[in-house]
């Protein structure tokens, strides 16, 4: 996947802490901390996790409730339904917890923010880019600027945060391009966002 199909700052996190959230291959737990592992790797979000954890758990539940005469082996199933149903919920909540936890780590382990000064300066020099060429993708950016990807990352977050540069998705291409504010207020192309508003009214 090139960078141009990663938002900025998701694109930020990763280049500078790619330990801390590269994607791995979900592999069979062999302990209870290997099972933690497998919850946080699994390809299943923490929200479907929970969901259908509860979902079998009440399942379950009320067929233990409700049924009666199923035997032995009917009553085992009910309360295997229970039980998998409660571990799969309790697994998406620590999941979540885990996500949130690496996100913190993620963020505390980015580097030292540049000064303000050089971030206005380097930000000065994307809107010339900007202007000069329109909408252009990070990768097309990082090759007009010959900057390091970390002081382009830095330098579009901080602008983005600012209202200085919109990130915008080409739904023709599924990149995402940068174009300056300034060019939205000269009526220029509409924003994803914009698109979206247009298309609800």
């Amino acid at each position: 996947m090139g960078m141009a199909r990663i938002p900025v700052a998701e694109l930020r996190v990763q280049t500078q802490v790619p330990g801390l959230v590269r994607a791995e291959a979900a592999t069979p737990a062999r302990s209870r901390a290997d099972l933690r592992v497998w919850a946080e790797r699994a390809p299943v979000s923490s929200g479907a996790m929970v969901g259908l954890g509860l979902g079998l758990a009440v399942v379950g539940g009320v067929g233990a409730l409700v049924v009666s005469g199923v035997g032995f082996f009917g009553m085992l199933a009910l309360s295997t339904m229970i039980t998998l149903g409660g571990g799969m919920a309790f697994l998406g909540v620590l999941k979540r917890k885990g996500r949130k936890d690496q996100e913190a780590e993620a963020l505390k382990a980015l580097p030292p923010a540049s000064a303000p000064a050089v971030i206005a300066e380097r930000g000065r020099r994307v809107i010339m880019v900007l202007e000069q060429h329109g909408d252009l993708t990070f990768e097309r950016l990082l090759a007009q600027l010959r900057w390091t990807e970390g002081a382009l990352l830095e330098t579009l977050v901080a602008m983005k945060d600012a209202g200085r540069v919109v990130e915008d998705l080409d739904l023709e291409t599924g990149e995402w391009v940068y174009r300056s504010q300034l060019e939205l207020g000269a009526g220029g192309p509409m924003t994803l966002a914009d698109r979206q508003a247009q298309r609800l009214s």
